[in-house]
């Protein structure tokens, strides 16, 4: 089982999203500090390019709920089915 455990932690992610359409987002990085998610996210951002994208910092919890409405709750725990959409992984797991 491929499952990013976030015990706890109010972990970040960079999140890159088109400017054109489709408008597509995917996450390019991780990061525990939000601080250094908000930063990495305006140093990657490119509106110039033939492709144009923004990076913004993003609550991992939200990006996990809003992928999976319905998680699992076992002993204590939140599990999220991500389907991949989040970095490759296929779960995210949280103290409830």
């Amino acid at each position: 089982m491929n499952d990013l455990g976030r015990f706890g932690l109010s972990a970040t992610a960079v999140v890159r999203r088109g400017l054109t359409e489709p408008f597509d987002e995917s996450v390019v990085a991780l990061r525990d500090d939000w601080d250094e998610a908000d930063y990495c996210a305006c140093e990657w951002s490119d509106p110039n390019t033939a492709d144009p994208y923004e990076c913004v910092a993003y609550d991992l919890r939200l990006l996990a709920e809003e992928t999976d409405p319905d998680p699992r709750h076992t002993g204590g725990l939140v599990r999220h089915r991500t389907n991949y959409a989040l970095a490759g992984f296929d779960y995210l797991t949280f103290a409830a």
